[in-house]
């Protein structure tokens, strides 16, 4: 059988069970380098080592694809705005280190008002 032939049986048989030939190209390739062209070691059990191949090529691409997601979450930057909880607790930390005159400046500012902390210190110092 001229090697066309025997493709478009592993597709025909590839495609009864709902895999597309995009797919299953690639696979197949990989296949017959590996077998160095040994058709029949694909063609045995009804194409299985060439099925066999796909599914687990697919697994292992969901299972980098979900490591790749893992890692990403993992490393994810912290959000711009903090929580208003942790606006507090940062204006509270950053005020241990004020002068006694900054310290009244700042304890009269809501939290919202942050951005304008360092504008009103540089008017008045």
């Amino acid at each position: 059988m001229v090697t066309r032939e025997r493709a478009r049986c592993a597709f025909k048989a590839t495609r009864a069970l709902g895999i597309q030939d995009e797919e299953v190209k690639p696979v197949l390739l990989n296949l017959l380098k590996l077998f160095h062209m040994n058709w029949e070691l694909i063609e045995a059990e009804d194409y299985r080592a060439l099925i066999d191949a796909y599914f687990e090529s697919k697994e292992s691409k969901r299972g980098s694809d979900e490591k790749c997601l893992m890692e990403h979450s993992v490393h994810e930057r912290p959000s711009k705005r903090p929580h208003l909880e942790q606006q507090e607790v940062q204006i509270s930390s950053s005020t241990d280190s004020l002068s006694p005159v900054e310290k009244v400046i700042s304890s009269s500012m809501s939290p919202k008002d942050s951005t304008c902390k360092r504008a009103s210190l540089r008017v008045f110092f």
